[in-house]
This record gives C-alpha cells, structure tokens and sequence, in this order.
C-alpha cells in the first residue's frame, strides 16, 4: 500500500450522467478524493435519464480491466489520475410505416395496430422492431419496401423484424386477389367526352381496371349539338339518379358505363295533322291521315275514343283511318290520337291530340 493519491472524476458532457466509485455516489464534478496505491477501485457510470447513453471511459494512467466501453468497470490504484465517463446523446430515429393501396390492409408494430396511415414512430438507435401484416377482404399481402433496413426473414414475408439504426419509410404492399374492369363508351359516337376520376377521355371505349371497393366519379361533356341524357349501366349502381351528369359509383363487378347524348338543336315542324274529317263517301276529306316531310323516317300511331278505349292503331305513318271499327262507321264524337315519329339520327318525337267526326 502506498499513496494516497488524488483521484479526480469528471463527466462529459455536463449533466450527461453520473460516476459511482466503490461506493460513494460522486456528487458534483469535477469532483477530487485521496486514496491509498495498491487497491482496486470500482467505477460505475449511469446515463443521464432518458436523453444519453453511457459511451467509454477515459483513464490517463491506469489500466482498466475491462474494455473502455464497459460501463461497469474497474483499475487498480497505482499514482494519480483523472477519471472521466464519457456519454452522448441517445440517437433516434423516425420510422414511417404506410399502406399501399390505402385501405387494403393493416400491420401491427411491435404489437400495436396503428389508428391509420401514415404511422409515425421515432426509436432509439437498435431498437428491435417487429411487424405482422394482414390483408383486408378481397386482398393478399407482397412484399414489405424499405430504402436501407433490410428484414429477417425478408421481404415477402408478412411477419419480419429489423433493428432501427437510420430514418426510413416502409411500405407494406398489398395486391387484390381479383380486379374488376369498367369501359366507357359515348353514344351517338362524338357526341360529348366523358371524364373519370379527373381524366378527360380523347378516345373510345376506353378501359380501365379497379381494385375492388374503389370509388369512381364521372362527368359528363355534351358536344355543342348535344345534350347529356342519361348513363347506362348493366350492374353498377350510381350515387346520384341516371340523368345527372355529375355522378358516380364504387365498383365491384365489371361493367360498361355508357353515356347517352341526345341532339340539343331545334328540329322544326315536320308533321302536319287535320283536326277533322268527314267519312261520308263524298270523295272529299273521307280519311283520317296526317302530312310529314321526308326527314320523318317511320312511326306509329294510336286513335282512342272519350272513354279510353282504342279504336284505330297504325305501325306505320302511312295509315288511312275510314273512321271505322271493325266494318262499323264510329259516331260523330271527339277522338283522341297519340303519334309516335322518329328523325334523322334517332331523334324522338310525340304528337298527341283530337280528331273530330263530322258529316
């Protein structure tokens, strides 16, 4: 035994932790104390809470016995030193996790399932991290993407795990086990431009596949000679009602959306028709028959009388009513006529009026 010698201790930075030595708590630093040579002392550092970690000691004329790195440790007393604990702040790093596409599945991190996406987590450097992915209805699960960790088992595992030591996104992709198709088409052809979900189509029909579930917005654009009519669909349901031209749907089958457009100009008169005739065999104004230009293509007609009931139809326009029914000449009295016509490029139009018999 020799000495004594002093021994100072010290922590770097300021307030990033403590030194125990033997069994006296250092209570302020530097801190110095007087020991005897020939003994072993024991030297403890504990980090700051929370904010550091321990890093190495610094011993200028003793040996440790374990490495500089081992916070518990100890040397033996042989002349006098300086004793510093060496800590540094604890590294953290954010992690965020997503879903692609949204809503096709969850994870669970570390055992908790995050409220939605994106999932933001900030660890400490090492930190061991495990996840578990699980598909929503109608999907399955891929593969895991990451920029710098790398996974055990690997990537196309839904259940792997990885220690934190630099910021990252992981991706956790999904795939629908089935995809449905929707092809839209505009009738008359070039008579408006339907646009989906934002996109304005130049061509078609047009084809476009969906996962299951996904929502649709559709918008349709009459030409100048046009008006919007109607959508059709075979199986889809839209949101709003079938003549409006803002709507919509989630799709869940394959189906054909088509946009019906019909001719917004002006078609002038083109049917004339008597409000009289006289079926007395005079020759003269004997038969009921209306008038048309060449622009009317084909029609029909229904003739009723004050009770409803029909005494003359026609599918064609080129009908001669003698004002009988069934060989019997019908009384003077008021009739009631609906006439059906079509023009050029399908366009519809509905006549309805009387017809008297007189003689």
């Amino acid at each position: 035994v020799d000495g004594p010698h002093e021994l100072t201790f010290n922590v770097e930075p300021v307030g990033s932790g403590n030194i125990k030595f033997n069994e006296l708590d250092v209570p302020n630093y530097p801190w110095s104390g007087s020991y005897f040579g020939g003994v072993e002392g024991d030297i403890l550092a504990t980090p700051a809470s929370g904010l550091y970690e321990f890093w190495y000691w610094e011993v200028f004329n003793s040996n440790l016995t374990a490495d500089s790195t081992t916070a518990l440790n100890s040397f033996m007393i042989i002349e006098a030193d300086s004793i510093v604990a060496h800590f540094r702040i604890i590294e953290t790093h954010e992690i965020v996790y997503i879903i692609s596409p949204p809503n096709s599945g969850t994870i669970s991190v570390n055992g908790i399932s995050p409220a939605g996406y994106p999932y933001d987590q900030v660890y400490n450097e090492a930190f061991p991290v495990s996840i578990s992915a699980t598909p929503s209805v109608n999907y399955e699960f891929v593969e895991y993407t990451s920029t710098f960790h790398s996974f055990t088992p690997d990537n196309l595992n839904p259940n792997i795990s990885f220690v934190v030591d630099t910021p990252d996104t992981i991706v956790a992709h999904f795939k629908p086990v089935q995809t449905w198709f929707l092809t839209v088409v505009v009738e008359p052809e070039d008579a408006g431009k339907v646009r989906i979900n934002g996109e304005l189509l130049n061509y078609y029909p047009r084809t476009f596949e969906y996962f299951p579930g996904q929502a649709v917005a559709t918008e349709a654009l009459a030409a100048n000679e046009y008006l919007f009519g109607y959508w059709e669909l075979d199986t889809l349901t839209l949101e709003a009602d079938l003549a409006s031209n803002l709507n919509g749907c989630v799709v869940d089958t394959s189906d054909t959306l088509v946009a019906h457009f019909i001719l917004k100009e002006i078609i002038p008169q083109t049917m004339y028709v008597p409000t009289a005739f006289t079926p007395n065999d005079d020759g003269l104004n004997d038969e009921f028959r209306p008038y048309h230009t060449e622009t009317v293509t084909e029609g029909n007609v229904a003739i009723y009388n004050r009770w409803g009931e029909t005494v003359y139809t026609s599918s064609t326009l080129d009908f001669r009513w003698d004002g009988k029914l069934n060989g019997i000449l019908m009384p003077n009295d008021v009739y009631y006529y609906v006439l059906n016509y079509y023009l050029k490029k399908d366009y519809f139009e509905t006549l309805q009026g009387k017809i008297s018999i007189t003689r």
